[in-house]
């Protein structure tokens, strides 16, 4: 089975800080959209490594956030850290199983130097264009 977000109800429908992940300690799930791996539970802790869409994961604790956070082991047990599990707007990064959504189309030949793109999620701004270069700040969706 699929993992599955779940909320709250609420009057004004539902709210992103009740967002939670159905996945528990000790399942194994996988990337269905790239996710960044830090070495704490914060978003703003240092980043170990990125996983492409398709990782095995390994749920070994989950945050204190409200399950939105979970402390993760990756290929095997050769490295571990926290993902974050769904987007504010309750958009799962992983689940249990293959996620069969089809990938949006876009393609960066459209895109030139002064246009306007929407973030969608949290971007990371580096120094230069390695994934290894220091972080400097993050551009907010």
């Amino acid at each position: 089975s699929l993992g599955s977000a779940k909320m709250a109800p609420s009057e004004n429908g539902p709210s992103p800080n009740l967002v939670k992940s159905d996945l528990q300690p000790g399942d194994t799930c996988e990337t269905w959209r790239a996710v960044a791996v830090r070495s704490g539970e914060s978003v703003t802790s240092s980043l170990i490594s990125h996983l492409p869409p398709g990782s095995s994961l390994k749920v070994l604790n989950l945050g204190r956030d409200g399950q939105r956070r979970a402390r993760v082991e990756i290929e095997a047990g050769k490295l571990n850290g926290w993902i974050t599990l769904m987007t504010n707007a309750g958009v799962p990064l992983v689940g249990k199983g293959a996620h069969k959504a089809k990938a949006p189309d876009f393609s960066l030949d459209n895109v030139k130097i002064g246009s306007e793109l929407e973030a969608r999620h949290v971007l990371p701004m580096r120094v230069g264009p390695s994934l290894s270069s220091s972080l400097v700040g993050e551009i907010q969706p």
